[in-house]
This record gives C-alpha cells, sequence and structure tokens, in this order.
C-alpha cells in the first residue's frame, strides 16, 4: 500500500457515498426481482384486463429499477472523479495523475464496475423493449428482468451466515483491507493520499470506448434469446422470428465492432501490427459473435422458408450462453496463469457456476419440452437453394466456435475435473491452421450464396454469372501478390504467396467474395443499397481477410541488431529474438535502421509518463534529398500495481504501411551512471572489433611522425555502422620536453557511432 506522512493529503473518510450506493443497489436488485415477477404473472394471467394490469404495475418496478441503475452509475463516477479513496474500489483503480479521459477507463476496469456496465445495456435495452415491443414486452421483459436479479446479485456484497453475495463497489477501504495495521489510526487516510491506479495497458483511448461497446453486444445477445424464449413460452413458434431479427444483427454489428476496437487496442499498444494473439479472453468475446451470426443466418433462413427453425433456437440460446460462459472465464479467476486480461479470483466462482447453469437450463429445458412442437418442413432443403448453403455456412461458423472453445476451455478441465492437459504451446499457429479454413470458406459461401435462389435455382445462370467473377477474383490476387512484393518486397525469400499455400487460396477467396458480392449490388441490386445489407456484410467481412492477409505479411523488423550489441543490462527479458530485433539508441546519435536514420533527440516527463523523442529521416540515396521525415514518442509509463514500467507504443501511419516504434527498455541507474568499459584487444591488420553500434575493421599501421622531438604510431580503421561507413584514424604519441616525456592521443577524423571500442 502507498504510505506517505504528509497531513497536507489528508481526506476526510466520507461513508455517506457508499450507503447511498449500497442502498441503490439494493433497490435496483429489488425492483428487478419484482419487475420479473409482476412481469411473469402478467403473462400467465388468462384475464385481459387483469394482465394490462398487472404488466403495467411490472413496468413501474422496471423503470424504479432504471432509475437505481442510473443513481449506483453516477454515485460511482463521482467517487472515483472527486478521488475518495476511503473506499476500496476507488482506491484499486483509480488515481490522482489520471487524465480526465481515462476517468471513465477506471469506472468498469473491475469487476464490480464492469458486471454495472452489463447491467446499464440491458437497462437501455429493456427500455426499448417496453416502447416498441407490444404484444411481446411481457414475456420478454420477464426474461431479461431475471438477467439484471443475476447481474445486480454480484454487486449486493452482503452476507447470509458466512456466506457472501456479490461484492459491492462501495466497500470502505478499511472494511476490505482491515487486517492492515494502518487502520489502526482514526485518520488513517492521512496515509493513503493516492490509489493504486489504473492498469498502464488500459490507459489508452481505444479502452475508454472499447469496453462499452463489447458489453453492449454482450447485452444485446440476451434480446433474440429472450424472443426466442418467448416463442416458446407462448406457443407461437414463429411469430418471434420478425422482431428477434433486427435485435440480432444489431447485436452481430456492435460485438463485433466491439472486437474490432479491441484488436485496434493490441495493434496499437500491445505489439508491432499483432491485432489478435488467441489469448483465452479474446476467444471469449469471439465465440458469441460466431455463434449470433450463425443464429442470425438462421432465423432469415426460418423466416424466409419455414426451414432451420429448431436449429435458430439452439443457436440463439448457444450464443446466449457463451456470453455468460465468457463471463466465467474471464472473472472467475481460472485464467489467472494463461491470460494477462483475466481478472482475479474473488471468491465468485461459485457464484459464476450458478449464473453459468441457470443460463444453460433456461436454453435447454423449454426447447426439450416444445421440441416436437416446433414446425418443421417435410421437404428437405435442396442442394441447389440458398437456404441449403446459409445453413452450411451457418455449421460452419458454428464449428470454428466450438474448436476455439474447446481448446481454450484446457484450463477450466484441468480446475474442474482435476485433468493435466496443456494448452497450444503456440496458439497463434494452433488455431490459425483450423480457422483459415473457416474462413475460406466462410469467404466462399459469402461469393456464391447471395447468387442462390430460396426454394431452386437453376444450374447454368448460376454458373454463368460466377464463372468470370472467379476468373477476375485469381487476376485480383495475381496482381495483389506483385504488389506486395514491389511495395514492402514481402516475398522475397519467404513463399508465403508465390507458390500455391492456404494465404494464396485465402486471398482468392477473400477477392471472390468482394468481387461476387459487389457485382449482386449492382447487377441484381441495382444499386439500391437500402436491400443490401447482407451483400455489404460479406464485403466487410472479405476486406477484414484481406487486411489481415497483408498487414500480416508486410510485418518486417527494421530495428534488426546488425552492429553485433549484446545487451546485458541485468540480462532480464533479453532472449535472443529481444536481441536480434532491439537496437540501442543514444541520445543524438543517427543510426540507420531499414531505409530511415533515427535519432533519439531527448524525452520530457508529462503526466507520469516519460516521451521519447524519436526522429525518422528518409533520404534518397543519390541526391541526398528528403523525401520522409517525422518524429514519434513512444512512451513509458510506470504501473504502479505491477510496480514496473510499461511501454506503450507510437505509431506513424501512412496509406500502405505503419511504422511501429516501441521502447522495449532502458538502462538501469546503476548502467547509466557507471563508467565506461574498458577493453584491451591485440589485433592485425584486417582484424575486426565490435562496438556497441557496429564494428571497426583495422585497414593498416604506419609510423607517425610529428615534430623533431616526437614519436608516433597511427592506425587507419574503417568504422561501420549499419550501412554507413567511415575511416578513423587514431593517433599515440610520444613527445620529450624539458618536463619529461608526454603522452597523447588523438584523432584525426570521428565517427557517428557511439560506445566503447
Amino acid at each position: 500500500m502507498q504510505q506517505s506522512a504528509s497531513p497536507d493529503a489528508m481526506q476526510s473518510i466520507d461513508p455517506f457515498y457508499g450507503q447511498l450506493g449500497h442502498l441503490l443497489v439494493i433497490m435496483a436488485f429489488v425492483f428487478a426481482f419484482a419487475a420479473a415477477l409482476l412481469y411473469l404473472l402478467s403473462v400467465q394471467r388468462k384475464d385481459a384486463a387483469l394482465s394490462q394490469k398487472t404488466a403495467r404495475l411490472a413496468r413501474m418496478f422496471f423503470f424504479g429499477h432504471v432509475l437505481s441503475i442510473i443513481g449506483i452509475v453516477i454515485t460511482l463516477f463521482l467517487l472515483i472523479f472527486n478521488h475518495h479513496f476511503e473506499y476500496e474500489y476507488v482506491w484499486a483503480h483509480s488515481s490522482r495523475d489520471l487524465q480526465m479521459k481515462y476517468i471513465l477507463s477506471c469506472f468498469w476496469e473491475g469487476q464490480e464496475g464492469s458486471f454495472l456496465l452489463w447491467s446499464f445495456w440491458h437497462v437501455v435495452l429493456g427500455l426499448t423493449v417496453i416502447f416498441f415491443s407490444k404484444k411481446w414486452e411481457g414475456p420478454v421483459m420477464t426474461i431479461i428482468s431475471v438477467m439484471q436479479v443475476f447481474l445486480l446479485s454480484f454487486l449486493l456484497g452482503i452476507y447470509i451466515g458466512d456466506t457472501r453475495i456479490g461484492v459491492s463497489p462501495f466497500i470502505l477501504l478499511k472494511d476490505a483491507m482491515g487486517s492492515d495495521p494502518v487502520f489502526l489510526f482514526d485518520n488513517y487516510m492521512r496515509f493513503i493520499p493516492d490509489g493504486r491506479g489504473l492498469n498502464a495497458l488500459l490507459q489508452n483511448y481505444w479502452m475508454v470506448i472499447h469496453p462499452p461497446v463489447l458489453f453492449c453486444g454482450f447485452a444485446s445477445i440476451t434480446l433474440p434469446f429472450a424472443y426466442g424464449l418467448a416463442g416458446l413460452w407462448k406457443r407461437d413458434y414463429t411469430g418471434w422470428l420478425k422482431p428477434a431479427i433486427p435485435y440480432a444483427l444489431f447485436s452481430g454489428m456492435v460485438l463485433g465492432t466491439g472486437i474490432l476496437m479491441g484488436g485496434a487496442w493490441a495493434y496499437e499498444s500491445l505489439s508491432f501490427g499483432g491485432f489478435w494473439a488467441w489469448d483465452p479472453v479474446e476467444n471469449a468475446s469471439l465465440i458469441p459473435w460466431l455463434i449470433m451470426v450463425a443464429a442470425l443466418h438462421n432465423l432469415v433462413v426460418a423466416r424466409s422458408t419455414g426451414h432451420a427453425l429448431r436449429s435458430s433456437y439452439i443457436m440463439i440460446s448457444l450464443a446466449f450462453f457463451f456470453v455468460i460462459y465468457a463471463s466465467f472465464l474471464t472473472r472467475s479467476g481460472i485464467l489467472g496463469d494463461t491470460s494477462v486480461h483475466a481478472f482475479v479470483e474473488e471468491g465468485l466462482t461459485v457464484h459464476l457456476l450458478v449464473f453459468l447453469a441457470a443460463a444453460f437450463l433456461a436454453g435447454l429445458v423449454p426447447l426439450f419440452r416444445h421440441w416436437r412442437f416446433i414446425p418443421t418442413q417435410e421437404s428437405e432443403e435442396k442442394i441447389n437453394s440458398r437456404e441449403f448453403w446459409m445453413f452450411v455456412g451457418s455449421l460452419i461458423l458454428l464449428f470454428g466456435g466450438l474448436h476455439v472453445i474447446f481448446f481454450t476451455s484446457i484450463p477450466v478441465y484441468n480446475k474442474l475435473f482435476g485433468f493435466n492437459l496443456s494448452s497450444p504451446t503456440d496458439p497463434v499457429h494452433f488455431y490459425t491452421g483450423v480457422q483459415i479454413w473457416v474462413g475460406m470458406l466462410i469467404a466462399l459461401l459469402s461469393a456464391f450464396g447471395q447468387f442462390l435462389k430460396y426454394k431452386k435455382t437453376e444450374a447454368r445462370s448460376f454458373f454463368r454469372s460466377l464463372t468470370v467473377t472467379f476468373i477476375f477474383s485469381v487476376v485480383a490476387a495475381v496482381i495483389s501478390v506483385l504488389l506486395l512484393e514491389k511495395i514492402w518486397h514481402v516475398t522475397e525469400g519467404r513463399n508465403i504467396f508465390r507458390t500455391v499455400s492456404l494465404y494464396t487460396l485465402l486471398l482468392i477467396c477473400a477477392w471472390f467474395s468482394v468481387i461476387a458480392n459487389t457485382q449482386y449490388i449492382i447487377r441484381f441490386l441495382k444499386g439500391r443499397l437500402r436491400v443490401a445489407g447482407g451483400s455489404i456484410a460479406h464485403i466487410g467481412f472479405a476486406i477484414l481477410l484481406l487486411g489481415i492477409l497483408i498487414s500480416n505479411a508486410g510485418q518486417k523488423v527494421i530495428s534488426e541488431n546488425v552492429f553485433g550489441v549484446q545487451f546485458t543490462d541485468g540480462g532480464e527479458g533479453m532472449d535472443n529474438t529481444f536481441q536480434r530485433e532491439n537496437v540501442r539508441l543514444i541520445r543524438n546519435a543517427p543510426l540507420p535502421l531499414g531505409d530511415y536514420l533515427v535519432t533519439y533527440l531527448g524525452d520530457t516527463v508529462e503526466g507520469g509518463a516519460t516521451y521519447f523523442n524519436i526522429h525518422f529521416l528518409k533520404s534518397d540515396p543519390e541526391t541526398h534529398a528528403t523525401l520522409q521525415e517525422f518524429t514519434v514518442h513512444p512512451y513509458l509509463l510506470m504501473d504502479n500495481k505491477m510496480q514496473q514500467l510499461a511501454p506503450n507504443p507510437d505509431t506513424k501511419h501512412f496509406l500502405t504501411y505503419d511504422v511501429f516504434t516501441h521502447v522495449s527498455s532502458i538502462p538501469s541507474e546503476s548502467a547509466r551512471n557507471a563508467m565506461p568499459e574498458l577493453h584491451v584487444d591485440t589485433i592485425r591488420v584486417g582484424d575486426t572489433i565490435h562496438t556497441n553500434t557496429g564494428y571497426m575493421v583495422l585497414e593498416n599501421v604506419q609510423r607517425y611522425v610529428g615534430s623533431s622531438d616526437s614519436i608516433g604510431a597511427g592506425a587507419q580503421f574503417t568504422a561501420h555502422v549499419g550501412k554507413a561507413s567511415e575511416s578513423i584514424q587514431p593517433v599515440f604519441a610520444m613527445s620529450i620536453s624539458d618536463n619529461g616525456i608526454h603522452q597523447e592521443l588523438s584523432e584525426i577524423a570521428h565517427c557517428r557511432c557511439a560506445g566503447t571500442f
């Protein structure tokens, strides 16, 4: 715990806000429970007038729940904004030096805040159901209200006997950490002037908007699921499809956007171009999206043809279940050893398992009871019909999701069942080896599926429409390969695209989807974008595949350590890859890296972060005219929780490429203040001496004659720094005068490399 004895920093202990927030949580829980019960009664009652009266009363309780949730949000935000560090949640997730935009990130960094964010979006979506769903309000709002009861139970922080139900975000620090001796003092806040702060990796603008969008997507999946259960409940097995499809489309769009935002955050903050690393938490958010997209296609088929109605129920139930399962994975602490994104264990595992079991039974039991009553078509889908291939596509998406979640869940099997299974050692190659086939198949299906008709398609016109399109796709793929080689030289020595491989097949499939769907919009839809939503979505997915291929193919490290420098500052984290892909920059000493001359100009400290000013210059090798010049500002931020410096890269964006700059480490204080190391080498003409930034070759040794009373020797070196070279001629001379013998070391020329020779 951070401590200071400064009385000026003392903050008063105000329990009012905590008591208010805790009261609002209990009120929100009670209102949600009452709304769920009354909505249930309104559906069950046969008398229409009594049912409407009960529904109005349920609606009033839900409005009370809405106001309570808003009150909780405002109270917690005021505590964080005003630095009430006497509350454990505020102290654990915020600090005084945070910029205003990151105060919001503090709100949902912890488990309690993220549950509250999830609940808030349910409230917003619940209001849309109340005002627009008409006859479906009762059963749908029953399910949403029950969901709110579960979510609010995680925020109660009350004890029933020795069992704690939930964790309140309004617990005083003294109550949460009462065993610490500092709380023996009545005025203990004078020892706690500041909080632990926000995780350094979350201090990024993407993390201000990524979690709210992601949780909106999670919350919105509840609505198609609720409509599906409502259809079973009311025995209206097809009527629920029409109001459910817009919400399914919304959830797929929003959740997909949230996932892309997370990828953009990883792209800019975590590594050089790495936007997806198959981290277990990343996978947990991907699975509900894959299955919801599959469910959306099934819903469209069911509404249009009557086929795939049962599978629609299954898909939406699975999508909802995996939202809850994703919450279990990230919040139970079960992924603590396999993911840096997961929450730590907070005693909620049993609570989460109950939540997970309830979600599983809520989808399974009603479907099992009504299975034989769900209408099915007597005739099977024809193989040349649109609905058949849409169903195949949904199965492929389902397979892709189940493949990822099965292996992501290995820590769960080990924890719950005592297994000793190993997670994939190289998750990127392990998952990509299978998912690349999923991407290819989905791209192909999204290309030719649009040209199929429901019920039956005439084969000749179908193949005539797509043959020329496929030829254009192959041509586009070839041109892409040539451009990649010309602009980025990515195929030199790598053979990724030059031979037929999975990458070339995926490239062709992606182009096929883009061109085919564009053709469909222009030729068949006559450019009417209002009815081209499916084609536009398919084009977007295909462009995403192209972007993934091109960005990964074009990755190369320009900071290759070709200077023979060995980093030995402590020896920690400096493995062979680090030694090979990092260089040492010395202030005002230009260093050639790739096509650039890179100079470290200095650094500045601002808001607790150290910003490094690194200048890039690209010149024409013949005319030396400046072609490109810019300065980037990567920074290091002290992570108070981990007690280590967290690097944050900076990126210079261009139309066809990005330049990432990342300060991976800085010398320790002892290394910076240490005396230079001196090495004595015995060499001959032609031998090489390595320096910190390059190497020198001894070309010649000759006698040096200065004045008549001196004698000396001179050496001629050629110093190499990257692609640059320069001649150095140090001289050692001895002279005799009346005061004795004098020695002198001088240089006729200086080289740009810095370091100890």
